[in-house]
């Protein structure tokens, strides 16, 4: 609706305004705004792309640059040698491009490829999944899903993609469950918008549990942002703590992390002030951490996390003199003084009425 110049309403030859991948008239059902890219409705939008290898969008989160080779599987961190942008790839079953281990493996739904064939995973019947790991974390926009050529009682009605940072536990990031298929033709490339980016995980999953008869898809497209220089930190009211802000953000075993402070935005992030009581965050073993914290300010306030290197683990052998240590003699005959490279003395060889189990610093009488 026009209402003057400066709201001119939706663009009526375009009936998704925005370009944000859902249409103008459901995005005014659902109370969101037709003309803010950022503004969209609670609900995975889904787009036929039409049929056919020309219908993918190409260039996903697998394969970037387009130039994934299939071949015989090289197994874990090998797979640079075929172009693949992933880590790892694991499936349920048929864990093979086609060609390369047996027939419509289940690689083959990221050959960049629709049609018969070595082109499609197929047939085992569910529950079946194909899982892949990326070096960095990943948060999904949206992604296709191609289907097969043969039956549609092979199409998934129960199924899902879900995302994980430990390759373990697994969110679902989106599901569908229904008793007819969302594919009208075969070889249909169908796009799903997600309604906000899904948090950043290190593998994304594709697993279907309910078909009508055994099961088959041609492709899958992965679209969205990795996390490669900085956390994703997302932040919200606390469900638990009244008041309280809840920080979620990926973890890394290998870092700690400290909450940063500024109440506004004007300095650089490295010159913010950590937050007291919020520094040295050991990582949580899922990889994801939570953390409930008072408000900083009582009005506008600007949350960040720092990752860091942990301090070493304290080693020292004692050897080369330097450091600070002094070598003290604590008893009367002077047995307890450290000596440098191989103590003269042998130090206790057997236990207590000869027992087998007495260890020895290889220092000899130990004094009263």
């Amino acid at each position: 609706m026009f209402v003057d110049a400066n709201s001119t309403g939706t663009d009526p030859n375009n009936a998704d305004s925005d370009n944000d991948g859902f249409d103008d008239g459901r995005e005014v059902d659902n109370a969101s705004n037709p003309n803010d890219p950022a503004d969209k409705p609670p609900f995975t939008s889904v787009t036929s792309l039409g049929t056919g290898t020309a219908a993918l969008l190409g260039g996903d989160l697998t394969d970037p640059e387009n130039d994934g080779v299939e071949g015989n599987n090289p197994g874990a961190g090998n797979w640079n040698s075929l172009n693949w942008n992933w880590v790892h790839v694991t499936a349920s079953s048929e864990e093979y491009f086609g060609n390369f281990g047996g027939s419509e493996g289940a690689f083959d739904v990221f050959d960049n490829t629709v049609g018969a064939g070595q082109t499609k995973w197929c047939c085992n019947g569910p529950p079946q999944n194909i899982t892949v790991e990326f070096a960095s974390p990943v948060s999904l926009e949206s992604f296709t899903v191609t289907s097969g050529n043969d039956v549609p009682d092979r199409d998934p009605l129960t199924w899902g993609i879900y995302g994980s940072n430990d390759g373990v536990s697994f969110t679902p990031i989106f599901e569908q469950d229904d008793d007819v298929t969302l594919w009208t033709q075969r070889l249909e490339v169908l796009l799903f918008t997600l309604p906000k980016v899904a948090p950043p995980y290190r593998f994304l999953r594709y697993e279907v549990t309910r078909t009508v008869v055994n099961h088959q898809i041609n492709e899958i497209e992965f679209f969205g942002a990795t996390r490669e220089s900085r956390l994703a930190l997302d932040v919200e009211h606390s469900p638990d703590v009244p008041g309280a802000l809840r920080l979620t953000w990926p973890s890394n075993p290998a870092k700690q992390y400290d909450v940063l402070v500024s109440a506004d935005l004007s300095s650089p992030i490295e010159s913010w002030a950590e937050l007291e009581g919020s520094q040295n965050i050991t990582a949580d073993p899922s990889g994801t951490n939570t953390l409930d914290i008072d408000r900083p300010f009582p009005g506008l306030g600007f949350l960040a996390i720092r990752a860091k290197d942990p301090p070493p683990l304290f080693s020292e052998d004692f050897e080369n003199g330097d450091g600070g240590w002094t070598n003290v003699t604590n008893d009367p005959a002077g047995n307890t003084e450290w000596q440098f490279g191989t103590p003269n003395g042998s130090g206790p060889t057997s236990g207590a009425d000869g027992s087998a189990n007495a260890w020895s610093t290889n220092l000899g009488d130990y004094g009263p």
